[in-house]
């Protein structure tokens, strides 16, 4: 927005377009684009030399920040000599803070890269002097100088003289375990605890004395919480989703420490803290989500206040996908994106405002809301019959770990197998797709994942995926016996452990009035889905559905239906937009139904069954999953999803359908009916092209695997029976 405005009322190269310049470079920053952020403070730079000359405070600063970006492009030669001359700038015009910021940016450059630590503590020391008489000692910046005096003594090994500086980092945060809104500066104390957990762990790999490990172990809950803190302060799902990938290595470490000193000692309260870790930093948006519904009606906001709130929402989602299409059209109009900026900001306040709202007159929401309820792991033991395996991962830099649960038992494995384990499942990812031969990554991938996770006496697995893993279907990952998964196992999927808990929920477990309404466009532009029709009129008559086909397969119709139906069935195609997840969409005959639009939908059916094309795939968030359409369904409210992971065949697709919903007749449930569906199929063929997983391994089920005919069966029967009663009664009371 400051950039258009810039533009048109001073022109590319004035001078005040240099802090605009400056501003949309951390933007840049903050999404890798360096080349980008690089050209921008390249320009600011030579306006600023041009207009001010060399020896000016904005000149100075327009060197070391163009030095910072360099150093994160990884040209620290480049970057040494803007640092050098914003220090000598800075010297020149004896101004305290741009020298100050110089010469600590130009410290860490040599501490990161192991060079100069007499000369990087001398321009510490003096950034440091120079804060400490315009700042004080309490604020972000002092701890920042202090934590950076930290990791010189760390790489020095100097005992005193680390403890002696993180002591001042944290203090200079205001930095207090037990009084954490007092807080100041919440990310440098994290990085302070971190790096002071980072010495322990070195202390015990040189002396394995378990004393310092249990120091480390002491300092987990502390990051936990104040990461938990940051994110209370961020309003948008993005950001929390940006701080967990950020401070994700804080849980991989804290996972490492609590195996350690598992197996090591054997004591329980280090697999349940190694436990929690790995549920804390996943899905946790898509949980915020699922109970936000739950706590503002069990807290008494009133209907009116909830539809309003809705209703901006709607209209900010609408604005920012004007905002998308206007960036990406061939021609933008400055003017019309210029009044949806105002717009985004307009509604984003009374967004904001009415949130506020909720937290000052409803104590109860604010309650609810950051309660931070553990789940521990007799929660899961207590919620699973004994046929039930869960196998959870955790896909770290450089190690798997799995939790394997079941009703009576639990290990705690880790690998040091990432790489290689990534590698591989990107590779099995691609020869799937492309129909190549996959026996050899496939068993690879059973060693790593399954061989010693396996409970060969359950037949039911929930996988918990993470990373990567989230791309694959385990039913195809192959023994040594050259057996599938599925051959032996009736497997779904689900984010988390406490996604699980929610999806199970009664709050989640619908009684809609009617059973089944399958959606299928016809497009005018010959895109059309050929057996997609034929799918939605056989399975319509089958389960005695609704079916809005052709020009009846419409948005609106949709939205009009989707409390109306237990199992929604969409054959349509799909586009997955990697950049921007929120703008997913159907595409129904009329128009696409977004992501977001889904987000907002309040669905209310069991299952949403999505034979289109990829409605598994999106955007990568390793703590948060995949950013794709069955997420955006399960996030409106629903239970279940039935999605795929890519494009699979039109005529193996209705096959695999038919027969999926055969056995949920039957009064299968939803995971076992899938599994018998794909059976079947192998069952049915001889060929040996069609027999290869592309075809009929794509489809996987998320979410709860509860049985949907068994239900509306006792359903029926029950009402069957009153009527019987009320009939037999009306005689009986005819004759008395």
């Amino acid at each position: 927005k400051a950039m258009d405005i810039g533009m048109k009322s001073y022109g590319e190269f004035n001078p005040n377009m240099t802090f605009v310049y400056n501003s949309y470079s951390n933007i840049l920053k903050s999404k890798e684009d360096y080349k980008g952020a690089i050209d921008l403070l390249e320009k600011s730079l030579k306006i600023r030399e041009q207009t001010y000359g060399n020896a000016h405070k904005w000149t100075c600063e327009s060197n070391y920040k163009l030095a910072e970006i360099l150093t994160l492009d990884k040209q620290y030669e480049k970057a040494i000599v803007y640092y050098k001359q914003a220090i000598k700038i800075g010297k020149e015009i004896k101004s305290s803070q741009y020298l100050a910021n110089a010469e600590l940016y130009l410290a860490k450059l040599y501490i990161e890269q192991d060079m100069q630590f007499e000369k990087s503590q001398e321009l510490i020391l003096s950034s440091l002097d120079k804060n400490i008489k315009v700042f004080g000692y309490e604020n972000d910046i002092i701890s920042e100088d202090y934590y950076w005096l930290a990791e010189l003594a760390k790489k020095r090994k100097n005992k005193e003289k680390f403890f002696a500086f993180i002591t001042r980092a944290l203090k200079s945060a205001k930095y207090d375990k037990n009084s954490l809104e007092e807080v100041i500066a919440p990310y440098q104390a994290l990085s302070a605890l971190a790096l002071m957990g980072d010495w322990y762990m070195d202390t015990y790999e040189r002396t394995e004395n378990t004393k310092a490990l249990e120091d480390k172990f002491q300092l987990i809950d502390q990051e936990i919480a104040l990461i938990k803190h940051i994110q209370k302060n961020f309003s948008t799902d993005q950001s929390k989703i940006n701080l967990a990938n950020e401070y994700r290595k804080v849980f991989e470490k804290g996972l490492n420490t609590c195996w350690i000193l598992y197996h090591k000692t054997k004591d329980l309260k280090y697999l349940e803290k190694a436990f929690e870790l790995s549920e804390t930093n996943r899905s946790t948006t898509l949980l915020e989500g699922l109970q936000d519904t739950k706590f503002k009606l069990y807290s008494g906001i009133p209907k009116e206040l909830l539809e309003k709130e809705k209703k901006i929402k709607q209209t900010l989602e609408r604005v920012k996908l004007d905002l998308y299409y206007e960036v990406k059209s061939s021609n933008p109009d400055k003017e019309y994106y210029s009044n949806l900026l105002d717009q985004r900001i307009l509604w984003s306040k009374r967004l904001d405002s009415i949130h506020l709202v909720f937290e000052k007159d409803y104590p109860r929401y604010v309650d609810l809301k950051y309660s931070n309820k553990v789940i521990g792991i007799s929660d899961v033991q207590k919620n699973i019959d004994r046929y039930t395996q869960f196998i959870i991962y955790f896909l770290g830099e450089n190690d798997l770990y799995s939790f394997d649960i079941t009703k009576d038992a639990v290990s705690f494995l880790k690998g040091a197998v990432s790489k290689d384990l990534i590698e591989k499942t990107n590779l099995f990812k691609s020869n799937l797709i492309a129909q190549n031969d996959i026996q050899k990554v496939s068993k690879t991938l059973y060693r790593y994942l399954l061989k010693n996770q396996l409970e060969k006496t359950k037949e039911n697995l929930v996988i918990i995926p993470d990373n990567v893993l989230n791309y694959i279907p385990f039913e195809i990952l192959q023994s040594d016996d050259n057996k599938y998964l599925i051959e032996d196992y009736i497997i779904c999927y689900v984010g988390s452990v406490r996604i699980f808990l929610e999806l199970n929920n009664d709050f989640f477990k619908y009684s809609p009035p009617k059973f089944w309404a399958g959606f299928s466009p016809e497009y005018t532009d010959g895109n059309t889905i050929s057996s997609a029709s034929n799918e939605i009129k056989s399975i319509s008559e089958m389960v005695d559905g609704d079916d809005f086909i052709g020009e009846n397969s419409k948005k609106q119709n949709f939205l009009d239906n989707n409390k109306n139906y237990s199992i929604l069935h969409l054959a349509m195609h799909a586009k997955i937009n990697n950049e921007y997840p929120q703008f997913n969409k159907l595409v129904f005959v009329d128009g696409d139904l977004t992501a977001s639009e889904i987000y907002l939908s309040n669905t209310k059916a069991n299952l949403t069954v999505l034979s289109a094309c990829s409605t598994g795939f999106g955007k990568l968030e390793k703590g948060e999953g995949i950013m794709s359409m069955a997420r955006a369904f399960h996030f409106s409210g629903v239970p279940s999803v039935l999605m795929s992971l890519w494009e699979v065949p039109d005529k193996e697709t209705k096959k695999i359908m038919i027969s999926f919903y055969k056995y949920l007749e039957k009064g299968k449930n939803k995971s076992e009916a899938l599994r018998n569906a794909k059976i079947e199929y192998l069952a049915s063929t001889n060929d040996k092209n069609l027999l290869h997983p592309f075809y009929w391994a794509g489809f996987v089920l998320n979410g709860n695997s509860d049985q949907l005919y068994g239900n509306y069966t006792t359903y029926y029967y029950i009402l069957l029976g009153l009527i019987l009663t009320s009939i037999i009664w009306f005689f009986i009371k005819k004759r008395i």
